[in-house]
């Protein structure tokens, strides 16, 4: 079992590329699963419509606000609207998921993703909710989901093998044969995790119960569980905001920075994968999947795959314990090129 899944593990980046490709299909599937809950088309108090979007026009108005009220508007303004529109947007991120598990259509379906996921972001995400210093925390879900999804299909574009760009130490990473490059990746890594630092430094989270607070909130219409893991956590932090906000701001300036140099690049995409994890239990809630009103997995799930993409791997693996390399041929011919042996002495006769 072991064995066969450090096999699984060990395999090339472009192998891994690929992977990265039809996991991010198979996203995209949820997402459209998702999207045909019966929430989707309720227009009740406890609906997508009457939750999700109502928050994001809410609050001061501004050119955001004016955008998604105008987009909510014309999508959810009447139930015959709504109805057209889940099922429209239900179909179309079903179509772009199943483009991606087959090669011959994964650059259409990098494609949607780059334009569909401009729409959740804007309109579903508010942008991550960063325009609202009362609600912008990584913990939450900020910078939002359909970002990731955007900068992950950039990443994984064919543009070229990635096996072509390894170093002299012969390492590669599925994203560096990307649109992005293996800088541009990498930067907008870093930018990711360092700005989500700046996020959490906003003085609307340096209250001593902002932290506890959110958590609590976010604790509401969820399964028994994972309401009483939010309040515990809640519990544990409340009056201790300032400090749980600066701790988790140097540990995310440290995944940010660190990815940079090659010394710390997996020990950071390592520490990056299990600070995604632990906010995808805590504060997002495996994303609502079991609330009934998700329309995707949330941050966490994202951040993983992005971090997998920007893993240095191998060109060519060493082979497993149990499997040598066939040997070389043995000629036994002399090469045309080689001076002929002289031949032996004639040999005397009587």
């Amino acid at each position: 079992m072991l064995a066969s899944l450090r096999r699984w593990w060990q395999v090339g980046p472009d192998r891994w590329r690929r992977r990265l490709v039809v996991a991010l299909g198979l996203v995209w599937i949820l997402d459209g699963l998702l999207q045909f809950q019966p929430s989707m088309y309720s227009r009740g108090a406890d609906s997508f419509a009457g939750t999700v979007l109502q928050y994001n026009t809410m609050g001061r108005p501004n050119p955001l606000t004016d955008l998604i009220h105008v987009a909510v508007t014309l999508t959810y303004g009447t139930a015959l609207r709504q109805d057209v529109f889940n099922t429209l947007a239900a179909l179309v991120q079903l179509a772009i998921g199943l483009a991606l598990l087959r090669r011959r259509t994964e650059k259409l379906g990098l494609g949607g993703t780059c334009l569909w996921a401009l729409v959740p972001w804007v309109v579903g995400e508010a942008l991550g909710q960063m325009p609202f210093p009362q609600a912008s925390m990584a913990i939450d879900g900020s910078p939002g989901a359909a970002l990731v999804y955007i900068l992950l299909a950039l990443a994984l574009w064919p543009r070229r093998s990635p096996s072509a760009s390894a170093g002299p130490d012969g390492l590669a990473a599925p994203a560096d044969g990307g649109l992005l490059g293996s800088r541009g990746a990498l930067g907008l890594w870093s930018a990711i995790w360092v700005g989500t630092a700046l996020l959490e430094l906003e003085h609307a989270n340096w209250a001593p119960n902002a932290l506890a607070a959110q958590l609590r909130a976010s604790a509401d219409g969820e399964p028994g569980f994972l309401a009483s893991l939010d309040r515990g956590v809640a519990h544990l932090v409340a009056g201790h905001g300032l400090e749980a906000a600066l701790l988790m701001a140097l540990v995310q300036v440290w995944v940010g920075i660190a990815v940079l140099r090659p010394l710390t690049r997996t020990t950071a995409l390592e520490v990056g994968v299990v600070v995604s994890l632990l906010y995808w239990v805590v504060g997002q809630n495996l994303g609502g999947l079991l609330t009934g009103t998700a329309t995707d997995p949330q941050l966490g799930p994202m951040l993983v795959l992005y971090a997998l993409a920007l893993w240095p791997r191998a060109v060519h693996p060493v082979a497993p314990a149990g499997h040598s390399e066939p040997a070389e041929p043995v000629t036994t011919t002399a090469p045309l090129d080689a001076p002929a042996e002289p031949a032996p002495p004639p040999v005397p006769v009587g």
